[in-house]
Formats: structure tokens, C-alpha cells, sequence
């Protein structure tokens, strides 16, 4: 044997094993990223109850609240797009509509999203009750959770400056737009 056969295939023995390297790390990657892709995205079941105002006429500290059977709750899920996670936007990935049972109480269970692309990380969920003639304000929460409930319906807020009242939120305006899948009725 010569000594330059011998330096020879030490070179080509790194290589071999460099080569095998590279191939075993770009195999762990596509397998990683399969697996991701493929896992779809789980979104949690969301489950509240919704009161509402009995006695709307009635001062504000006089109000009863009572279990608002009957009430539709459109359940909507966002998730952070993976390749956007700096800017943190994110877009409508499942729409359920509910109705209230006669405790007001609401329950919608998780579900895996198809895989879509791009990649969806981190869903989260909101909730919106809608009854005619009933508003739900942010500023009903103060008595919400002492009672019990994850929302509470009553009357619309009042404008201070034209003593007119505020038009109800419209939960389903982002169903309208769009924005989110086709609603689930369940």
C-alpha cells in the first residue's frame, strides 16, 4: 500500500461520512416538517353561560340576571399564522353557532383542523351571545363572573353625547365578511 492510497480513503471516509451526515439531518427536517404539516391543528372546546337582564326597564342596580336560554352563541377560533408569528396576525380557523340550553349554558367541543398551509399555531377562542333587543357589552363583566356567567346580555349602553343608544355588537359580521369558514350549526 501506498501512503497516498492510504490518505486517500481516510478523505473519501470523511466524505462518506460528512455525505451520510447531511442526508440523515435533511431526513430528520422533511420528516419534522411532514409531521407538523400533517398534524393539522387542535382547537380546544369552549364551553360558557350566558345571562341576561330580566327587568331592562329597572335601574342598574336593581337588575336581575337570569340564565338566558334560547340564545344563540356563534364560537369562533383564530390562529397564528407560523410564518407571521413577529407580527402576531392571525386569521378565523372554525365558526360554530349554538344555541343556549335552558341553564344558558353552551358547549362546543375541540376539533382537528385540516392541515393548511401556511402552518397555523395557536388557536384561541372567543365567544359571542345574540339575543334581539339585547346588547352584549364589555361593561356587564363586572357582575358576570360573580354570578357565574361568561357573559352577561342587557340593555345598549347609552351615548352620552346624543343620548341615543349604541348599536348592538353584530357577532356575525365577521361570518359575512368572509373572514372565517363557513359557519357549523350545531
Amino acid at each position: 500500500m501506498t501512503p497516498g492510497a492510504s490518505a486517500g480513503d481516510a478523505r473519501g471516509g470523511r466524505w462518506r461520512v460528512l455525505r451520510l451526515g447531511a442526508l440523515m439531518l435533511l431526513s430528520i427536517l422533511t420528516l419534522t416538517f411532514l409531521l407538523f404539516y400533517l398534524s393539522g391543528l387542535y382547537v380546544k372546546g369552549v364551553s360558557g353561560r350566558v345571562g341576561m337582564v330580566e327587568n331592562l326597564t329597572a335601574p342598574k342596580e336593581f337588575w336581575r340576571i337570569v340564565p338566558a336560554s334560547g340564545v344563540e352563541v356563534i364560537v369562533t377560533w383564530d390562529a397564528q399564522l407560523v410564518d407571521n408569528l413577529a407580527h402576531g396576525s392571525s386569521r378565523c380557523v372554525r365558526a360554530v353557532l349554538t344555541r343556549t340550553d335552558e341553564n344558558g349554558e353552551f358547549k362546543v367541543g375541540g376539533h382537528w383542523l385540516s392541515p393548511t398551509w401556511p402552518p397555523l399555531s395557536g388557536g384561541f377562542a372567543a365567544s359571542h351571545a345574540m339575543k334581539p333587543g339585547y346588547y352584549a357589552a364589555w361593561n356587564y363583566r363586572e357582575v358576570a363572573p360573580e354570578l357565574g356567567y361568561t357573559s352577561v346580555l342587557g340593555p345598549a349602553p347609552i351615548n352620552p353625547w346624543t343620548g341615543l343608544p349604541l348599536e348592538g355588537d353584530d357577532a356575525s359580521g365577521d361570518m359575512r365578511s368572509g373572514r372565517c369558514p363557513p359557519i357549523e350549526r350545531r
